[in-house]
C-alpha cells in the first residue's frame, strides 16, 4: 500500500481527536493515526526528511493537521490538537462511503492490492488523479497479479 491521501489523514485525525475526547497532545495521536493505515510498508515510515524527522510525521500528519487548522477543524497550540465544532460537523456530514473507505483502507491487514485499488479510486474521486491515471493503476495492479 502506498502512503494513505492526505484526506484520508485528514479523516483518520479528527475521528482520533473525537475518540480521545476532542483534544490530545499531537505525539499521541501520530501513533493511533498510524495504526489506522497498517499496511504502510515499513521502509516508507523508516523514511526520513534531509532534517531527520519522520516523513510520515512531517509529510501526512502535520500536512493534514496544517489543512484541517487552516480550515478551522481543528485548533492548534501548546502542542495539542483539539476538534473544533466545524471538524466534528466534518465528521457528521461526511458521506458514508467516504468513511467506509478509509475504514476498509485501515482494516485491509494484508490485501494490499485492495487497499492500493481503493487508494486510486478515492484519489480520483477527490480529484487528486485524472482518470487516464486511475486506468493506468488499474492496470499495473491487475498485471502484478
Amino acid at each position: 500500500m502506498s502512503m494513505p491521501t492526505r484526506k484520508q489523514v485528514e479523516l483518520a485525525l479528527l475521528e482520533e481527536l473525537d475518540k480521545a475526547g476532542g483534544k490530545s497532545y499531537w505525539k499521541g495521536m501520530s501513533p493511533k493515526v498510524l495504526a489506522r493505515f497498517p499496511d504502510i510498508p515499513r521502509v516508507d515510515l523508516a523514511k526520513r526528511t534531509p532534517k531527520g524527522s519522520s516523513f510520515w510525521e512531517v509529510r501526512r500528519l502535520k500536512a493534514a493537521r496544517t489543512a484541517l487548522s487552516r480550515r478551522g477543524e481543528i485548533v492548534v497550540g501548546g502542542g495539542y490538537w483539539e476538534i473544533t465544532p466545524k471538524g466534528r460537523s466534518r465528521l457528521q456530514s461526511t458521506p458514508p462511503q467516504e468513511v467506509a473507505v478509509s475504514k476498509l483502507i485501515a482494516k485491509a491487514g494484508g490485501q494490499a492490492k485492495l487497499a492500493e485499488l481503493l487508494n486510486l479510486v478515492d484519489a480520483y474521486v477527490c480529484g487528486e488523479i485524472l482518470e487516464a491515471e486511475l486506468a493506468k493503476g488499474i492496470r499495473r495492479l491487475h498485471v502484478a497479479e
